[in-house]
């Protein structure tokens, strides 16, 4: 057990106190350096407590929290004989002779039938723990003390009576060290009996020699007082670790504040949760080790929520819901419809190519749009690379006057320009090249069968003429009948005799 609280303490100071070393004064350390080192200063760490623990007299406990208020405080008794100072003087031998012990007086008198001892703690004390050093050189006189928690001095019983110290009457089965809870609040301890625990003496007689009065250091509670708690305000009760003002400081928890926030919760009263990637945020900050939020989360504690209309990591994406805002976590819209031109649950996706629209179910198909590779504006609709000639609007569909100054136009216009230019350049070199090719014999007229009415053309001058191999019908001879063999063909026959037409040589 005393490993475990050990171990609980290191955490404290090192995990939970942890995070000023270097900047406390001496002499100080832990939260705020609001806690003082009781142990020799080269002994304390801002952020290890006392380590090695070796206190200064008057401190115990693991963190040299636990402090004697009755240490050297002024002391009195019923009678003396060995002082009672010495009850207080941090000597804890146990030998009467070695001078560390008290020893009340008067045994030898019959009138005494009580005795005393009495330490002023100088303020009004919460007392929980005390001790009591009983010689170990003599154990009859343990059995039988009383121990009072008082305001006044008028009397050794005027006050609470904690504790009673009862055993064998010979004391053998009392401890040595004796620790008891003595619960009460008062200014002066007082250890007080009646009994006769003498082998020799028949009146009541006290001997011990320390008596330590064990309170909490501010801001500390518990048994050995390693407990710490956190208030916002005065520090909390060193018996109970409850806080007066019910309030923690930030990264504390319970009426106690001494459990530190759960995991994923942080600040005053844990009432703020961070969601980190990776570890979980810093109890008292709030701010993630990782740097890095879940998704939906913002701000370096990651305690924030995306602003309304993104989500995901970083918030870094955006959705467009119809009515409510998109969850900031999934995206996902609580009406599940999406504005114009957004698709998918979390409408953060814009319409497929060719469509626009609620729901995406407008085609781009019926726009009037230019190009092949163009598309119309997922939400509205528009053109997003313009209209075709005699094409406008927002959406393309509505006929044009054709205005010279129109781009469209004048990219039409130039075009038609282009291609009158270019039939007639091509028809004036087709031309060219015929005539060429006529001049030079290499091409021809051919000619049909010449109509009646019609003259026959006359060869080209220039193209040589085939040899006469011909006889002409007037050369022939001819007889009449009904084959006529003519020699000739004089100008009269030619104009009667309609049926013969003139060869042209």
């Amino acid at each position: 057990m005393a490993d475990h609280r050990l171990g609980v303490l290191l955490w404290v100071c090192v995990c939970v106190l942890g995070g000023v070393a270097g900047t406390c004064p001496p002499g100080a350390y832990g939260y705020n350096c609001s806690y003082q080192c009781h142990c020799p200063q080269v002994s304390c760490d801002a952020t290890s407590c006392c380590q090695p623990t070796i206190c200064s007299r008057g401190w115990s406990g693991p963190t040299c929290q636990q402090q004697n208020v009755a240490f050297h405080r002024t002391t009195s008794a019923s009678s003396v004989y060995m002082a009672s100072s010495r009850a207080v003087d941090g000597d804890t031998r146990g030998n009467l002779y070695d001078g560390s012990c008290f020893h009340s007086a008067a045994y030898t008198d019959p009138n005494i039938t009580s005795a005393w001892w009495r330490v002023d703690l100088e303020q009004h004390t919460l007392v929980h723990d005390v001790i009591i050093y009983f010689r170990t050189d003599y154990q009859y006189r343990r059995n039988g003390i009383q121990i009072y928690i008082a305001d006044t001095a008028a009397s050794p019983t005027d006050g609470v009576n904690c504790y009673n110290v009862t055993g064998n009457i010979n004391g053998t089965d009392i401890p040595d060290v004796l620790s008891v809870t003595c619960s009460g609040k008062g200014r002066y301890l007082v250890l007080y009996t009646t009994t006769v625990n003498n082998d020799n003496v028949n009146v009541p007689i006290m001997d011990f020699c320390e008596v330590e009065v064990h309170v909490c250091g501010p801001g500390t509670f518990g048994a050995d007082c390693d407990n710490y708690c956190f208030c916002e305000g005065d520090v909390c009760n060193y018996v109970t670790g409850v806080c007066p003002s019910g309030v923690c400081l930030p990264g504390w928890q319970t009426q106690t504040c001494y459990i530190a926030c759960d995991p994923g919760t942080f600040g005053t009263n844990c009432s703020n949760s961070c969601h980190c990637v990776g570890e979980t945020c810093d109890h008292v900050t709030g701010v993630c080790p990782s740097g890095v939020c879940t998704p939906g989360w913002q701000t370096e504690t990651c305690d924030t929520a995306c602003d309304p209309g993104t989500f995901g990591t970083n918030c870094s994406n955006s959705c467009h819901c119809v009515g409510e805002t998109c969850d900031h976590v999934t995206g996902i819209c609580p009406s599940r419809v999406c504005l114009p031109g957004w698709q998918t649950e979390t409408c953060d996706t814009v319409c497929d190519f060719g469509s626009y629209g609620s729901d995406c179910s407008e085609a781009c198909s019926s726009r009037q749009c230019k190009g092949d590779n163009s598309r119309c504006h997922h939400v509205a609709g528009e053109c997003v690379e313009g209209c075709k000639t005699g094409r406008d609007g927002a959406d393309c569909t509505q006929v044009s006057e054709l205005k010279t100054h129109d781009p469209l136009v004048l990219d039409s216009i130039s075009l038609v320009i282009g291609v009158v230019v270019g039939v007639v350049l091509t028809l004036l070199l087709a031309g060219g090249v015929l005539l060429y090719l006529l001049r030079t014999g290499r091409l021809t007229w051919m000619h049909g069968p010449v109509k009646e009415g019609e003259s026959q053309d006359k060869a080209h001058t220039n193209i040589p003429q085939p040899l006469d191999i011909y006889t002409s019908v007037s050369e022939l001879s001819h007889t009449d009948g009904d084959f006529n063999n003519y020699t000739g063909l004089d100008a009269g026959t030619r104009t009667v005799d309609k049926l013969y037409d003139v060869i042209q040589n």
